[in-house]
């Protein structure tokens, strides 16, 4: 397969992407009910800060996963401390560097 951009996504990746990007506009399919705990919203957000870190992101994925964290964030109350630590995560400028331990 030949890539077609700076990512390395082939003809088939870009056409893939096309296509999910159509369903989503469309809203011809069912949205798909997902029912996890307060913990696994947590760790979910953080786990989709951590993917925002990478540097071959492109900015409109990036805009978007930061859209879909900021709505799971959103299942948390403004003052909880779970909210507040999650917003510490949006902010690169509070990442610590890695350490081996």
């Amino acid at each position: 397969m030949t890539t077609v951009d700076s990512h390395g996504m082939t003809a088939d990746d870009v056409a893939v992407v096309a296509e999910l990007i159509a369903l989503e506009r469309s809203h011809t399919t069912a949205d798909a009910p997902l029912f996890i705990g307060p913990y696994s919203v947590f760790l979910l957000v953080g786990a989709l800060q951590l993917a925002l870190r990478h540097p071959a992101m492109a900015a409109q994925q990036r805009e978007e996963i930061t859209a879909i964290a900021r709505s799971l964030q959103a299942l948390f109350t403004a003052d909880s401390r779970p909210y507040a630590l999650l917003e510490l995560g949006f902010e690169p400028a509070n990442d610590q560097p890695w350490t081996t331990r």
